[in-house]
């Protein structure tokens, strides 16, 4: 469940968790992920307007628990999203104005840049 908290603020619960609170700036799910025995759920965190349009957060959910993993992004809106072999979510986003090319992995409630 998503609950507004204030102007521009969010919360984020999961599995009655409370996962993310007051968070600034959610702009959206950006895609539900199946991976066996777990579900990984991609939001974009709307940051800046078009100097950066939208970073993102990856909720994990599966028989071991609830995990979310920490802001990433170059800015680009546009990420590239697949569940690789090894069950991890993993998101590719292109550069965007002055940032660069973002890729990252996310599972077990662990970030992996470059993966």
């Amino acid at each position: 469940m998503m609950q507004a908290t204030g102007l521009g603020e969010f919360s984020l619960h999961a599995r009655g968790r409370e996962i993310l609170k007051d968070e600034e700036g959610f702009g959206g799910f950006a895609g539900v992920y199946p991976a066996g025995d777990r579900t990984f759920v991609l939001l974009t965190v709307a940051s800046g307007g078009q100097v950066c349009p939208a970073k993102f957060r990856i909720l994990e959910m599966g028989a071991s628990g609830t995990a979310i993993s920490p802001l990433f992004g170059s800015c680009s809106p546009n990420p590239r999203v697949a569940v690789a072999e090894d069950g991890r979510l993993r998101v590719q986003i292109p550069a965007w104005q002055r940032q660069p090319a973002q890729t990252v992995s996310f599972g077990d409630g662990a970030l992996r840049q470059g993966r």
